[in-house]
């Protein structure tokens, strides 16, 4: 497969805004209203990056040898549909059409795991129903890393939030960037924290050769603070990027997750949050008369990137239309900061959550599930885009699709073994936000809807002693990562 040129719509946006700008600078006469038009830009190549599983980061901590683990976890990369795309890593390339990748094509990591580390090449022309994507999980029963963390793959992009860890004493961060492009690129990352900007000294510019992945261990690099931010750009080409995050209390396992991309906007929609109940199996979100489960705990991370304070609301959506968070109003954020705010008090249920701001802003939802006097797990939900088409893939773990439609939607979904055999399917009206179990065995789950929607899915793997949990997003539909909206002037 020939790769083509990546075209970045975020530059091709900003290309645009700027012709409206000078329009507004001339005498303004009367125009009627002009929707803005969607395009696609034809004959480019897509790349979709899978960055890897997870890797010890902590020095000392338990000793391994002493400790069953009980490690699992496995990679799984799907490409469903007629277009053929190119699997591309340091033992080469293939091109495939219609399969989920073998274990052939994947490397092992130091934890003994297989992994998907590549790059997945797809061109827009043959894209348009071709169902793609991608994770690496691991699975770790005990030890510094229990918990359950998977790392979905991501289309490349020019720009991207890792909101969700922190750098306090027990906290590793490890972060991973790969550029898939056919030129190196320069990433410049910018950190925030509770009290503002952080310096982040010779690791505030990275350089990336062509088809490449860099770590860069963080731990030293942050100042000590409870709450973190990282955005990563770059003028030129596509990257992506996520962050592997663990924490320990003192030797107690306190929390394994990736951190993946939250968009940035005026108003932000952080869809697949599962509010666990009390008396029922975990996180069984179908019964929501119950309290709430009091080993879990979530909180809401807002990031205000702009020099000066702003305000922000919060709303939940869950069955019906958005409700303003109880204390969600005029949320004050410092210049520059991070924020936390405790969503306690939900009842068990699915949710979506809704920031709106006069200014662009971020945010994600940071879950934790406690085992006594074993650890605790974290997953961490990020603010998306809204789709009409896309999936996740993902193993070793019980998956839950959260979808969110305002406005109502017809969803059909459909759910693929490990073989990309279809196991399951069904249909489903959601209003506001609606949650499906999807079935045991389930690899690969797509979906498809009448109108857009916001969709995550909620994992929960057993581990030796308790629970695991993690999140992923659904990843869009090929095709719609390139569509853009440009509105001229008359």
């Amino acid at each position: 497969m020939r790769i083509k040129a990546f075209i970045s719509g975020v530059a091709l946006l900003a290309a645009a805004g700027a012709v409206v700008v000078g329009a507004l600078e001339l005498d303004a006469e009367p125009t009627a209203e002009i929707t803005a038009s969607a395009y696609t830009p034809d004959a480019s190549t897509l790349a979709l990056v899978c960055s890897g599983g997870a890797e010890r980061s902590v020095e000392g901590g338990i000793n391994v040898e002493e400790v069953d683990e009980a490690i699992a976890g496995s990679p799984v990369v799907a490409s469903l549909g007629d277009g053929s795309v190119t699997w591309m890593n340091d033992a080469g390339e293939v091109t495939v059409d219609n399969t989920m990748l073998g274990a052939d094509l994947f490397t092992a990591s130091e934890l003994g795991l297989d992994e998907a580390r590549g790059f997945l090449y797809v061109d827009s022309e043959l894209a348009r129903e071709t169902r793609i994507a991608g994770s690496s999980t691991a699975n770790i029963g005990a030890g510094d890393l229990r918990g359950h963390a998977t790392n979905p793959c991501q289309w490349a992009t020019n720009s991207m939030w890792l909101v969700g860890s922190n750098s306090e004493l027990g906290s590793y961060n490890r972060l991973i960037i790969s550029n898939p492009t056919l030129t190196t690129i320069t990433v410049k990352m910018t950190g925030y924290s509770s009290l503002g900007l952080l310096d982040l000294g010779t690791q505030a510019q990275i350089s990336l050769a062509a088809q490449s992945h860099t770590v860069i261990n963080l731990d030293g690099v942050l100042d000590i603070d409870p709450r973190v931010a990282l955005h990563l750009s770059t003028d030129s080409g596509a990257f992506a990027a996520s962050l592997q995050s663990n924490h320990l209390d003192g030797y107690t396992p306190a929390g394994f997750t990736f951190v993946t991309n939250s968009l940035m906007s005026r108003e932000i929609t952080i869809p697949g949050v599962v509010i666990a109940a009390n008396d029922t199996e975990a996180f069984d979100a179908e019964i929501s008369e119950s309290l709430s489960d009091p080993n879990q705990t979530v909180q809401l991370r807002l990031v205000n990137p702009s020099d000066e304070m702003i305000d922000v609301d919060v709303y939940t959506i869950s069955t019906g239309a958005p409700e303003l968070l109880a204390g969600g109003k005029d949320i004050a954020i410092g210049a520059n900061s991070v924020l936390d705010l405790s969503l306690s008090g939900l009842a068990p249920g699915d949710y979506a959550i809704r920031v709106v701001s006069e200014v662009d802003v971020t945010a994600s939802v940071i879950m934790t599930y406690s085992t006594s006097g074993v650890g605790t797990d974290t997953a961490v939900a990020a603010a998306q885009a809204q789709i009409t088409r896309g999936g996740a893939a993902f193993t070793d773990a019980s998956g839950r699709l959260v979808i969110t439609a305002e406005e109502g939607a017809q969803v059909a979904w459909t759910a693929y073994d490990s073989e990309g055999a279809e196991i399951s399917s069904g249909a489903q009206d959601i209003v506001g936000t609606g949650g499906i179990g999807l079935p045991e065995g389930t690899h690969f789950v797509w979906l498809n809807s009448t109108h857009p929607v916001y969709a995550g899915v909620s994992l929960t793997s057993n581990l030796s002693e308790g629970y695991g949990i993690s999140w992923i997003p659904l990843t869009s539909g090929a095709a719609d990562t390139q569509v853009v909206r440009i509105a001229l002037a008359p």
